[in-house]
């Protein structure tokens, strides 16, 4: 389970914060516990997963070093590459000579 406030990482939206952790009832099912994610590159970007049961993938982002390795892979998504991102930048490296992932120079 993640933790309210905890930067995760969801194959439905990328980098995210769980915003909350709230209990939602749908079509007259008992109340559930949903993650309320929140994009940390759009800001209008939400989401509700169920705590448990869910079939996206939620996952702690990849360590600095992982980060560092998969930044010279060529097959990966864009919330792949905006994980990188936010992992290399929150931890004081640069991009050595490369523009960056979002094709900013």
């Amino acid at each position: 389970m993640f933790n309210k406030n905890e930067v995760i990482y969801s194959d439905g939206i990328g980098v995210c914060k769980v915003s909350d952790i709230v209990n939602l009832q749908v079509n007259k099912r008992p109340p559930m516990q949903y993650y309320l994610l929140s994009s940390v590159f759009d800001k209008k970007k939400t989401s509700y997963i169920p705590v448990s049961g869910h079939q996206v993938v939620l996952r702690h982002l990849i360590t600095v070093d992982a980060a560092k390795e998969k930044v010279t892979q060529e097959s990966i998504s864009e919330f792949e590459k905006s994980e990188i991102e936010y992992v290399i930048g929150n931890n004081g490296t640069i991009y050595e000579e490369k523009e960056d992932l979002n094709g900013r120079e």
